[in-house]
């Protein structure tokens, strides 16, 4: 049994349509990210699961058991769901101790006094905490607000964990450390989490499996590599990642072996292939894109053989300490490739570049 199921979900507000019948389940002890740009849905999708909206259609179970349903009219209040729920501000009361922040839920659930005490300073100690209990929270950095917030979420041994952009108010290396810390208590405890962020970065380095939205749907879903290397839609390749995107009119398709030849208008031809289960249709004399990841274009200082071979200038070169990342000219496109601090470029710029077709993707 999945412990949470979406079904046909849709929400709107006034005329506009904010989850489009939205589906997916999210497995036992997994934790799913919903990634996509600001008024994709996936906030909305959060808090329809924590009880926070009401959908005007679909149904969803947590641990089999109907929280929402459509067609029965059924609507379970938050507060009877069994989940935690960790939000962007953090939400900590300025007023309290950490201890009091923590133990907030179970105090307002009239949890015995030594059960209280017991359950939230072994929660503070899993978090990193233990012996903060008796601080002002208005001494906390925002690290340390952020674990109070975790904390007060899972004191109450939730079924499903909820989590809205809970990194996004910290420092850049700080926010790095924490997903590695959340990850790591996420599978320590074997909670079932639900993950909200429009950072890719963020989104590929926690997920089991990362759920796109666009527009209220989900377009894409499945785990991190195969979100990156197998992009089915131009968005899903240009959100998650870099890429280049070269425009062009397809002059060859094979269908056997979904390999694509595309001229664009400046001239530049690409051989690249087509992803499997990928959006649209391909076919000759129509329009699709070339999508190119940086790090899979190579720089070389004369000519080569082979499918994709183009010469090109560079036109910027900035040091990023363990690697240079440039831009170059080719036929008026400008790509972005990223190479080795150390390797050498000529004066006057040009250079010829490579890429093998299995790595390009072509897009509707």
């Amino acid at each position: 049994m999945d412990a949470i199921t979406i079904s046909g979900i849709s929400k709107r507000y006034g005329d506009v349509t904010a989850l489009h019948e939205v589906s997916f389940a999210v497995g036992r002890g997994e934790l799913v990210t919903l990634l996509g740009p600001s008024g994709c849905g996936k906030t909305t999708t959060l808090r329809a699961i924590a009880g926070l909206e009401k959908p005007d259609g679909g149904r969803i179970a947590i641990e089999g058991r109907d929280v929402f349903s459509a067609a029965d009219g059924s609507f379970m209040p938050p507060e009877k769901r069994g989940l935690g729920m960790v939000f962007q501000s953090y939400a900590i009361w300025p007023h309290m101790t950490v201890f009091q922040n923590v133990a907030y839920g179970l105090v307002a659930r009239r949890v015995p006094a030594a059960e209280i005490r017991r359950r939230v300073e072994a929660t503070l100690a899993m978090v990193g905490l233990a012996g903060f209990g008796e601080r002002p929270a208005t001494r906390l950095s925002g690290g340390q607000q952020q674990r109070v917030a975790l904390a007060r979420s899972l004191v109450g041994e939730p079924r499903v964990l909820l989590l809205d952009e809970p990194l996004s108010n910290l420092d850049a290396k700080l926010r790095e450390r924490m997903r590695i810390e959340l990850k790591q208590l996420q599978k320590r405890l074997g909670v079932t989490a639900v993950y909200v962020t429009h950072d890719q970065a963020e989104a590929l380095a926690l997920s089991d499996r990362i759920i796109v939205m666009d527009g209220g749907r989900i377009v894409q879903q499945g785990d991190g590599k195969e979100i990156y290397r197998n992009p089915r839609s131009r968005f899903v390749v240009d959100f998650v990642g870099n890429a280049n995107l070269v425009d062009g009119i397809v002059a060859d398709f094979d269908d056997a072996t979904r390999r694509v030849r595309l001229v664009s208008e400046g001239g530049l031809e690409v051989q690249g292939t087509v992803p499997q289960g990928a959006d649209g249709k391909i076919g000759a004399g129509k329009r699709a894109t070339a999508a190119l990841r940086p790090e899979d274009i190579r720089v070389s200082l004369d000519a080569r053989l082979g499918a994709n071979v183009w010469e090109a200038k560079v036109t910027s070169d900035l040091f990023l300490g363990n690697a240079r990342e440039l831009l170059l000219d080719a036929h008026g496109h400008v790509l972005k490739v990223q190479v080795a601090s150390e390797q050498p470029l000529p004066p006057d710029g040009k250079v010829w570049l490579t890429a093998e077709p299995a790595a390009i993707h072509i897009l509707a």
